[in-house]
């Protein structure tokens, strides 16, 4: 294990933070949304924030369209605990959205289903995932049991939020992979099978990934989770200590296996050629070739494999200490 640790802090030590927005770049983010002045909030400390105001003004529109946001996001929200001895940090409508203002949880009305919302610009950073979505989530691709990209459920924009994004996408709400916890070595080795299986089908569709880490790749809980779980679960320490005392009901993956996918394709592309190489960008595990003072292209396909590699390293090496 010594070895394994040598690797992943040599890996670790080249890893480099996420580069800024370019300068002068004009795409706007939740916060800078205009928006009416706030009056004397009744729901306070437990408040919308700006993020989530914009959010909240999506609210008929979205249920228009056929989804439904959370009770917190409906047009005239007043929190369940307002007016009652209940508290405010026991009620599932004071919690807040996560760090990524971007994603929202939601229902499609249609089927009770529950989905990720994104908000999609076509600028460096995002550009690239609508079309690899798109491409991934095609009839003639989407069911095959190889493919483990997360599928595109749909896709709309509203002209009055231009400003803020260009379209939002809705993909299937999927759960951190990581919880629960595995109980069998089985279901470990199957989630690094699918993992792997998965980035082999895009390669093999000349797609790198171009951002692997163990945080984007997720798992379909809905055989696990018979009754659903709460949104925001994967961005909620507070929310995920409560499931935990109060035991959600779950079922176990030997009792009914789960597919994981690959998520978040704002860094990939497609590439072919004999000799395909691109210009050193962003990811969280760097190869040597890509140093952050190279200008030299690199190979994206090797470079994920080798992210792949450290990522399952360092969640074995966690997982054993």
């Amino acid at each position: 294990m010594s070895e394994i640790r040598h690797l992943i802090e040599t890996a670790a030590s080249r890893a480099h933070p996420r580069r800024l927005r370019p300068e002068g770049s004009t795409v706007q983010t939740t916060q800078e949304v205009s928006l009416p002045a706030a009056e004397e909030d009744v729901n306070a400390p437990y408040g919308l924030s700006r993020a989530e105001q914009t959010w909240q003004l999506l609210d008929k529109p979205l249920q228009r369209t056929g989804y439904r946001l959370r009770p917190r996001y409906r047009t005239g929200w007043v929190g369940s605990w307002v007016g009652t001895n209940k508290k405010a940090e026991d009620s599932e409508d004071s919690i807040r959205i996560g760090r990524v203002a971007t994603i929202m949880d939601a229902v499609r009305i249609s089927d009770g289903a529950q989905v990720l919302m994104k908000m999609w610009n076509p600028n460096e950073r995002d550009g690239p995932e609508l079309y690899a979505l798109e491409y991934f989530s095609h009839p003639s691709r989407v069911n095959d049991p190889c493919n483990h990209c997360v599928p595109l459920l749909d896709c709309f924009s509203f002209p009055s939020a231009q400003r803020l994004f260009k379209e939002l996408l809705v993909e299937p709400l999927l759960r951190d992979w990581r919880y629960p916890d595995f109980f069998m070595v089985a279901e470990a080795l199957s989630f690094m099978l699918q993992a792997i299986e998965g980035l082999e089908y895009m390669h093999s569709h000349s797609f790198f990934h171009g951002d692997i880490h163990s945080g984007n790749i997720m798992m379909d809980p809905k055989d696990l989770f018979p009754k659903g779980f709460h949104g925001a679960f994967n961005w909620s320490w507070r929310l995920r200590m409560r499931e935990n005392l109060k035991g959600v009901p779950s079922r176990t993956r030997l009792q009914f296996p789960v597919k994981y996918y690959w998520i978040d394709f704002g860094s990939s592309g497609q590439l072919k050629g004999e000799n395909p190489l691109v210009a050193s960008g962003w990811a969280a595990w760097r190869p040597p070739e890509m140093d952050v003072e190279s200008e030299e292209p690199y190979d994206p396909f090797k470079a994920d494999v080798y992210a792949l590699g450290l990522t399952l390293l360092t969640e074995i090496q966690e997982a054993t200490y």
